[in-house]
């Protein structure tokens, strides 16, 4: 009989496979670099110690790597050839030290030009050089690792958003500009002696504000959906903000839509603003005027020995014939900016608008907090912004924006050298023949970077353009030799002006004549069976713009001639009106380069 031992349930345990306790799982747990885990406790130093060890000491490889603290691999490969003493740990990157050299100076040569290159193009052209080694990289291309390394081995450089710069700032924005106008502004301070008078230099620009903001940065959660509530867009309200050299700034001048003046508009404006109101809200001749008369020099009063001098850019508005007396007469110099140069010789434009944008989004941004559920309106607007301009014109900001312009203390050196390059970049690929590319051929590796470079293989053709009138730029426009150019030049306009008033009565007194002598004729079909082709060409007569010389946008004969017919036109080369060729003009081809004039013209 076989006997059984048996145990209480109590004592039976469950089988485990293993009989340690296993450890809890960590709540956070801890991410371990394994690079700094095999971080090498050695430097260059021990390396070049233990290299002249061996060769001049005669002591061996292993001695010499404990006496120097070096991994006898490391050392053996140094003598061996196989690693360059000074080259770094880890892998080798797939582009050779002079190969990044040359992608470095090209990214850095372009970003000046204004043409930058952007991550994903720079992963491209290192693949496309990868490429020509050898068959086996055809579709090899780089990722965001490799770029990242590339950034580490080359601290110069930094990913970057540039700033919009117009076309027409770029090629302005030249080396030989700017220093004629810092010739032409030296000049006029020692003539009237301004040299050391930073109160007697002012600055005044405008500047549109809309009653929709930028939000600022905002804290919040991670998944929750970020929406910033704002006003809807609204006309534009102008403000002229005037400064000087010594860090003072005058009250603004407020410029709103509208016909008639409105005095809530100016609620919570600072003492002693002023404001006009104009059709489109954006200043004009007539607003600049009075701008001038009735407040700055309310403010600032020159005496009949001591001028003041203004600079400001050369819009069309700035530059009126009464204008530029009215400021001869009472002591103020006018001197005006070279065209698209604000951005770097004016100095509102410089240091002092942007603060005041920011500032004015804050008070935007607060006036919502505090008012909920309402929207700015125009009546908000000028106390806004009369708050932004106090934190926005501070000395400081107004002191450093003149210095920077090169203003006060006179001195062009200020204007940084980067400034020139987009305008030098666009000279020189004019000038360029076609089948050459960009000044970085010499930093060519195998044609790939000229394929990444900007060229003018498809060059914009000229227009061709009359003979330009003369428009003041970069000098002052109160001297007597520049006024006389711009009187000459008023004259020159009221004269075509004339003349064009002429040429229109003439045109309509042939739309007349041609009304009346035309006989009524029947309509005949044309091709595709309509026979109202001729009067519904002539319903857009109206449209002057696009009117013949004889007031028709149809010749009358046209009717007379059945089928289709096409007619040709032709612009005359010195007043702005267009011919029917063979039907009001005894011409009928007219090609590139031959010259066309009107009736008109050839009687005169």
């Amino acid at each position: 009989m076989i006997r059984i031992k048996t145990s209480p349930a109590s004592e039976i345990r469950p089988a485990t496979r293993h009989s340690t306790k296993m450890r809890q799982k960590q709540h956070n747990p801890r991410k371990v670099n394994r690079r700094s885990i095999f971080k090498k406790s050695y430097n260059l130093e021990n390396v070049k110690a233990a290299y002249s060890l061996v060769k001049s000491d005669r002591i061996s490889i292993r001695k010499a790597a404990e006496k120097t603290n070096v991994p006898f691999t490391t050392l053996h490969n140094k003598l061996s050839g196989k690693n360059q003493i000074g080259s770094k740990w880890g892998r080798k990157s797939v582009l050779s030290k002079e190969e990044e050299r040359k992608l470095v100076e090209h990214l850095t040569q372009q970003a000046k030009f204004g043409y930058g290159i952007t991550v994903k193009t720079v992963r491209n052209i290192a693949s496309d050089i990868l490429r020509t080694r050898s068959s086996k990289n055809e579709r090899r291309l780089l990722t965001n690792r490799w770029f990242q390394g590339f950034m580490r081995r080359w601290p110069c450089l930094k990913v970057r958003k540039p700033q919009r710069l117009n076309m027409n700032r770029a090629t302005a924005s030249s080396e030989e500009t700017v220093k004629k106008y810092f010739k032409e502004l030296e000049a006029i301070l020692r003539k009237y002696k301004l040299q050391d008078r930073p109160d007697l230099s002012y600055n005044v620009d405008e500047t549109g504000f809309q009653t929709e903001h930028t939000p600022p940065r905002v804290v919040t959660t991670k998944s929750t959906a970020l929406n910033s509530l704002s006003s809807p867009r609204s006309a534009t309200t102008t403000v002229l903000v005037t400064t000087n050299a010594i860090g003072n700034a005058l009250p603004p001048y407020f410029v709103f839509k509208g016909k008639r003046r409105n005095e809530d508009l100016m609620k919570g404006a600072l003492p002693g603003s002023s404001y006009a109101m104009t059709d489109s809200g954006w200043s004009n001749s007539e607003v600049f005027f009075d701008y001038l008369k009735n407040h700055f020099l309310k403010y600032v009063r020159p005496n009949g020995t001591q001028k003041v001098i203004l600079l400001y850019d050369g819009h069309a508005s700035h530059m009126s014939i009464p204008l530029i007396e009215y400021a001869r007469e009472n002591g103020v110099v006018l001197f005006v900016l070279p065209a698209h140069t604000s951005h770097i010789l004016q100095p509102l434009d410089v240091g002092c608008f942007g603060p005041y944008k920011k500032a004015y989004d804050q008070e935007c941004y607060h006036f919502l907090r505090r008012h909920p559920g309402q929207v700015i309106s125009r009546y908000d607007m000028c106390q806004l912004l009369s708050n932004a301009h106090i934190k926005a014109m501070t000395p400081t900001n107004i002191c450093h924006s003149f210095r920077k312009c090169g203003t006060y203390p006179f001195n062009p050196a200020q204007i940084n050298i980067d400034a020139y390059q987009p305008a030098k970049g666009l000279e020189q690929l004019s000038t360029r023949p076609t089948s050459e590319t960009t000044e970085l051929t010499d930093l060519d590796i195998g044609g790939i970077l000229s394929k990444y470079s900007t060229n003018n293989k498809s060059k914009p053709k000229k227009k061709r353009r009359r003979k330009m009138q003369y428009r003041a730029a970069g000098v002052a426009i109160t001297e007597t030799s520049i006024l006389l150019k711009l009187k000459k030049v008023q004259e020159e306009r009221e004269q075509s002006g004339a003349k064009v008033r002429r040429a229109l009565k003439f045109t309509k007194e042939c739309a007349d004549a041609a009304s009346v002598t035309s006989e009524p004729t029947e309509s005949r079909p044309g091709c595709s069976g309509n026979t109202n082709v001729v009067e519904e060409l002539n319903s857009s007569d109206s449209q002057e713009d696009d009117n013949c010389f004889c007031g028709r946008w149809a010749p009358p004969k046209l009717k007379t001639i059945p089928g289709v017919t096409f007619v040709e036109w032709a612009k005359c080369d010195i007043c702005p009106h267009w011919m029917h060729l063979k039907f009001c003009t005894k011409v009928s081809e007219v090609r590139k380069e031959d010259t066309f004039l009107c009736p008109h013209c050839l009687e005169e």
